[in-house]
């Protein structure tokens, strides 16, 4: 959003700069001024703009690799169990699920949410597969389903919005809502 709101910024002061500039061209006296005015504009612009790209670009590699380090320290957790049962009662499985869901809903809340103007790139070609993937486990799907019947989850406020987009994605290798798979277990 920060991003979005200063580049229009940039960009107004540019169009009503360029807009006095054209006012310089009709004067025959001062049209060598208008015509330097507008490249030096149209310069400026052009290196704003690619500025702005470099920028969004950092952001997405910035978020991707505090997203990659989160992961790796959560997985360090993970439950060693063969199991495809989820333990609600076993306590570093609860931690680890409970991390696992809080680090998914962060990937999605940062890349759908926050930075639109990345268009969900990481989230459509990175994030939402590897959820996509988890959601075919009954240990991934069991313990979604029991935090968030347990008001576990960090993020209440915005989990409707989030089991849309997770809804979708259980869907393409399912036949029923992942909310009536949760209905189904209790």
């Amino acid at each position: 959003m920060v991003y979005k709101d200063s580049f229009y910024k940039v960009l107004k002061i540019y169009v009503w700069k360029l807009k006095n500039s054209f006012q310089f061209l009709l004067d025959p006296n001062k049209s060598w001024n208008g015509l330097l005015s507008v490249s030096i504009m149209l310069a400026a612009l052009i290196i704003s703009l690619s500025s702005f790209q470099s920028s969004v670009r950092d952001s997405r590699t910035d978020l991707y690799i505090a997203f990659k380090e989160r992961f790796h320290e959560i997985r360090k957790d993970k439950p060693k169990e063969k199991s495809e049962e989820f333990d609600p009662i076993a306590i570093n499985h609860t931690k680890y699920y409970r991390s696992y869901w809080n680090l998914a809903f962060d990937e999605w809340y940062a890349t759908n949410e926050l930075f639109t103007l990345n268009d969900s790139v990481l989230w459509n070609n990175y994030y939402s597969d590897a959820i996509e993937d988890a959601l075919k486990h009954n240990k991934y799907r069991d313990s979604f389903c029991y935090l968030r019947s347990k008001d576990k989850l960090s993020f209440r406020a915005e989990i409707n919005k989030f089991i849309v987009a997770l809804e979708k994605l259980y869907q393409k290798n399912h036949d029923h809502s992942l909310i009536e798979y949760c209905e189904g277990i209790k």
